[in-house]
């Protein structure tokens, strides 16, 4: 009951991130091995530009997951997503984010938004040639996904010379309309 009043303000009152916050370490001190709990601390600390604590509430919701057999791959994987997102936001970002979404990946193939970030990071480390892979599978799942058809352009013109010219022909049957 605590956990679910707490998620309600922080869905919906903004201004209440306190009292959400206070509610939901309250429910966690009475169930300290919920993984939904774990999740919106997670949120709240996310919110409150405290992407370490963040990520402690993740791991640990992510390990509680792992060995329960009622969570399915996308379950397991939301958490993962999640951490990458919140060291994107630290200085130590392309390393742990990139294993972060992989290990995403790796739990829910079909999780086109970790395909998207982590082609975009290999992109900017000039690891182009597996960006492409990466950009290749957010587009099978989500074939609208723009920002993807945009990054596999990218990715193609400056990093394969040879398909630079495919790159700009997708770009232009894709985009642009005579």
């Amino acid at each position: 009951m605590i956990y679910k009043y707490a998620k309600q303000l922080f869905l919906f009152e903004k201004r209440a991130i306190q009292k959400s916050e206070k509610l939901a370490l309250k429910a966690g001190e009475l169930d300290s091995e919920n993984p939904k709990i774990l999740r919106l601390l997670a949120d709240i600390c996310i919110r409150q530009n405290n992407h370490l604590d963040a990520i402690k509430h993740l791991e640990y919701a992510a390990r509680l997951q792992f060995y329960d057999d009622e969570c399915t791959g996308k379950t397991r994987a939301k958490p993962f997503f999640m951490i990458g997102k919140c060291y994107e936001h630290l200085a130590h970002k392309n390393f742990y984010s990139i294993q972060a979404y992989k290990k995403c990946l790796e739990l829910d193939q079909s999780h086109h938004q970790a395909s998207f970030r982590l082609a975009h990071i290999l992109n900017e480390v000039d690891e182009g040639l597996h960006a492409i892979k990466y950009f290749d599978n957010a587009l099978k799942v989500m074939p609208d996904y723009t920002e993807a058809h945009f990054g596999l352009m990218e990715a193609n013109v400056d990093h394969v010379s040879e398909k630079g010219e495919a790159a700009m022909k997708h770009y232009q049957d894709k985009y642009v309309h005579e």
